[in-house]
């Protein structure tokens, strides 16, 4: 399956982007917020950037939050945080954090969209998403990799993973 939203635009989506990762995940957001439509699914958006100084889109973001487009953003910062608001973390920890409801979101045969870079980002985005398996599912590390793959040969786990 090519890079691209699902034709139901009813089916959950959880989008997990880190730094330049945020290109086609934007596109995503553009895309479902020109839709326009009432059968929109959740779409859940896990986005992470060096520090605050380099967060991009806050107005796309709060936009499509406000249209439904988006019905919920977690924006984590690897360092530099000096607001309240400001979550210090790694979009991978966030995974760990929001474990169940990733773990739903697979069951409930969401779409998951993962952009960053590939030695880091995504390989720590795919080991958290093994523990939640292994956590969540009761599954063992094999079986949780065979889970993994069956949702990338079914076209509901695409990455655009490059470094």
């Amino acid at each position: 399956p090519g890079f691209r939203l699902p034709e139901d635009p009813s089916f959950p989506i959880l989008m997990i982007a880190g730094g330049c990762g945020i290109a086609p995940i934007r596109a995503f957001i553009e895309e479902r917020s020109a839709m326009r439509s009432s059968n929109l699914g959740p779409c859940k958006l896990f986005l992470g950037f060096r520090s605050p100084e380099d967060e991009a889109y806050q107005p796309l973001i709060q936009k499509a939050l406000a249209t439904g487009a988006l019905t919920d953003a977690k924006i984590t910062y690897s360092y530099g945080c000096r607001e309240p608001h400001q979550v210090c973390m790694l979009v991978s920890e966030m995974i760990r954090i929001q474990g169940k409801e990733v773990w739903d979101h697979f069951e409930n045969g969401g779409y998951t969209y993962m952009c960053g870079g590939a030695r880091t980002f995504g390989a720590a985005v795919e080991a958290e998403m093994i523990d939640v398996l292994q956590q969540h599912g009761d599954m063992s590390w094999d079986e949780a990799q065979t889970y993994l793959r069956s949702l990338a040969q079914s076209g509901r786990l695409l990455e655009d993973l490059a470094d």
